[in-house]
């Protein structure tokens, strides 16, 4: 039965308590809510957080309404979607906006037919596609950090939740202190916010001239040389390990097929970047299993396989089945903890949450009602957000 009893505040959460049972869901106001995640985040576990392309709106728009854009831009486009949509793959796409689907439809459409045999120029579409997709990605942080006309930046929410998780995380007073942030998106706003803020953390790259991506870089962590003349030193605190699941636009490839950093992202090509990450198609279970992919997905696994680990979700509509496995696997532990802040009118959400069924680990927290912003990221910032009265309020924090 849904709890009620005395919801005093105006927002309303539903959680939905081992799996997604409507006769297990109750009724939280605010104040339940963040005592719920401060109970839990600040205990010593260890603590994961995973982050979808949904932390990245508004600046960065959901790949359909890039897709949609890209219809307009291009009639050649449209003419192959028309062949799209008469093939087995459109049956679960009936209005041809999945762009991941679409990808997968064309790359298994190349890769079947002779160069004879393609019409419309085929390859060209499949690249115009990916590169206008990266495209946005770019545009939207390079437009986050010069258009003032967000009343609330992308950027400035990233901060006031790293913020808030760190200053949570450190009331535990615990062994447990890293905070791992993983993430299938491309843009920088987890690195920018961090180097914002002053925090310390590990990307995988080495701390060199040239710097190439390496595992091994996870397990190094920072001292505090102002403490040094103390009997032991002490580590930075707090301190964050980075993830990009599926590469980053600051990555590059060189001609040895190792990683490397570029930052600048207004003079690279589209086409450059696409050769660092994983591209939204079918394929992207195997090509995860090249390096440092599949590193960087083995490292997920250990993580989420710590004793006490908890996995904070938001921003992320269980589309990639490869890391739904992980949490799934996840899930057959009885010391792992699951917390998903989610929209339960998305497809592949509603059918993950019944996918889980009865999981005593898994936690999800959604809207009262059909509509509500229970799942948007700046809710969960401000969620976390407990008031030091030796700080200053900036206006993007009230």
């Amino acid at each position: 039965m849904v709890d009620n009893d005395e919801v005093s505040n105006s927002q309303k959460y539903k959680i939905y308590e081992s799996g997604f049972d409507h006769n297990n869901a109750t009724i939280q106001d605010e104040d339940g809510i963040k005592n719920f995640l401060k109970n839990i985040l600040s205990a010593n576990v260890s603590l994961n957080i995973l982050m979808g392309s949904g932390c990245s709106l508004p600046a960065i728009p959901t790949m359909n309404v890039t897709f949609e854009r890209l219809k307009k831009e291009n009639p050649a486009l449209v003419n192959v979607i028309g062949k799209y949509k008469t093939s087995s793959f459109a049956k679960e796409d009936g209005d041809a906006k999945n762009i991941e689907l679409f990808l997968s439809w064309l790359g298994n459409r190349i890769d079947g037919l002779s160069e004879d045999e393609l019409k419309n120029d085929e390859h060209d579409i499949r690249n115009f596609v990916i590169d206008g997709l990266i495209k946005s990605i770019v545009d939207g942080c390079l437009k986050n950090k010069s258009d003032s006309s967000y009343q609330v930046t992308t950027e400035s929410v990233y901060k006031l939740f790293l913020k808030n998780l760190a200053f949570i995380k450190q009331l535990s007073d615990d062994q447990n202190d890293t905070i791992n942030l993983f993430t299938p998106n491309y843009d920088l706003f987890i690195e920018t916010a961090l180097d914002s803020l002053g925090f310390s953390y590990s990307d995988g790259f080495k701390n060199s001239v040239n710097q190439t991506f390496d595992t091994t870089e996870y397990n190094r962590r920072p001292v505090d040389i102002t403490k040094r003349f103390r009997d032991r030193w002490s580590v930075v605190k707090p301190f964050f390990r980075v993830y990009k699941l599926h590469g980053s636009l600051d990555w590059v490839k060189n001609n040895h097929n190792e990683i490397m950093k570029n930052s600048n992202l207004k003079d690279r090509e589209s086409s450059d970047l696409t050769k660092a990450v994983i591209a939204p198609t079918s394929s992207k279970y195997a090509d995860s299993q090249g390096s440092p992919f599949s590193d960087l997905f083995r490292e997920f696994s250990i993580e989420l396989t710590k004793s006490n680990s908890v996995l904070l979700i938001n921003g992320y509509g269980f589309g990639d089945e490869h890391i739904n496995d992980f949490i799934i696997q996840a899930l057959g532990r009885s010391d792992f903890r699951l917390i998903a802040f989610v929209n339960e009118e998305e497809e592949n959400t509603k059918k993950f949450m019944k996918l889980v069924g009865g999981s005593a680990g898994a936690t999800f927290i959604t809207n009262e009602n059909n509509s509500g912003e229970v799942h948007y990221f700046s809710t969960l910032a401000k969620l976390l957000s407990y008031q030091n009265p030796f700080e200053t309020v900036t206006k993007d924090e009230k």
